[in-house]
C-alpha cells in the first residue's frame, strides 16, 4: 500500500501528466475478470520498459517476485535498458533472491528521495528516452525476426507431425502384422485340430460301417439257414 501511494502521488503524475508517458498499473489498468497472471504476462509484453518499485513490501509480495522472473527473462532478451528499477527503500537481506539482485545490479537504477526529488526526476526522464528511429528500427527488427521466427515454429510442427504420423504408422502397421501373424498361427492350431477330430470322426464311422455290414452279412447268412431248415 505505502509503494502505491508513492505511485499515485509522485511516478503517476510526473511521467503521465507532466511528460506524455503511458504507465500501466494493476489496479488502474489490468483487465477486470481476466487471470491476473494473463493480465501481468500480457501487459510486461507490450510495455517499452518494466519499471521495478523495489520495497520491503514488493519483495514479501508473491506476485512481485513472478514479475521478477518476467522481468529477468525480459533482461536476458532485450539487455537491461528494457528495464528500470527504482528503489524506495533498502530491502533486507534475506528477501533478496538472487535474481532481484541481478536485476538491480545490471538494470537501469534510480534511487528515490524527498532530498534528491530533482536528481531523481532527470535520472528517470533519461532512462525513459527513447529516440523514435530506434524504436521503429527495434520493431522492425523484432517483426522480421518474429516471421523468421514463426516460419521456422510451423515447419518444425510439420516436420514433428510428420514424424508422429510416421512412427504412428509404423507402430499400427507392425501392431497389424503381429495380430495376422497370430491369427494365422490361431487358424493353423484350430484347422490341424479340426483335421484330427475329423480324421478320427472319419475312422469311428467307418468302424461303424464295417460293424453294420459284418452285422448285416451275419443276418443274411442266419435268414438263408432258417430257409433251409424249414425246406
Amino acid at each position: 500500500e505505502p509503494d502505491k501511494d508513492w505511485v499515485y502521488d509522485n511516478f503517476l503524475p510526473f511521467l503521465e501528466k507532466q511528460h506524455g508517458y503511458k504507465l500501466c498499473i494493476h489496479d488502474r489498468d489490468f483487465q477486470y475478470g481476466r487471470l491476473i497472471v494473463d493480465n501481468i504476462v500480457e501487459n510486461m509484453k507490450n510495455s517499452r520498459k518494466i519499471v521495478l518499485i523495489l520495497s520491503e513490501s514488493f519483495a514479501e509480495s508473491k506476485w512481485c517476485q513472478f514479475e521478477v522472473l518476467l522481468a529477468h527473462e525480459r533482461f536476458l532478451e532485450h539487455g537491461p535498458d528494457s528495464l528500470i528499477s527504482i528503489k524506495l527503500e533498502e530491502i533486507t537481506t534475506f528477501r533478496m533472491t538472487n535474481t532481484l539482485e541481478t536485476l538491480i545490479k545490471f538494470a537501469t537504477h534510480a534511487v528515490w528521495s524527498n532530498q534528491n526529488k530533482e536528481e531523481f526526476s532527470v535520472r528517470i526522464l533519461d532512462c525513459f528516452q527513447v529516440k523514435t528511429d530506434n524504436i521503429d528500427k527495434n520493431n522492425s527488427n523484432r517483426s522480421k525476426h518474429r516471421c523468421s521466427h514463426s516460419h521456422a515454429q510451423k515447419m518444425k510442427v510439420k516436420e514433428d507431425r510428420n514424424k508422429i504420423f510416421s512412427d504412428k504408422f509404423e507402430h499400427l502397421f507392425n501392431e497389424m502384422c503381429s495380430r495376422v501373424d497370430l491369427m494365422s498361427e490361431t487358424l493353423c492350431k484350430r484347422l490341424d485340430s479340426l483335421e484330427k477330430t475329423v480324421k478320427s470322426d472319419i475312422t469311428f464311422l467307418k468302424n461303424k460301417v464295417d460293424k453294420l455290414e459284418t452285422n448285416l452279412t451275419s443276418l443274411q447268412d442266419s435268414i438263408i439257414d432258417s430257409q433251409s431248415t424249414s425246406k
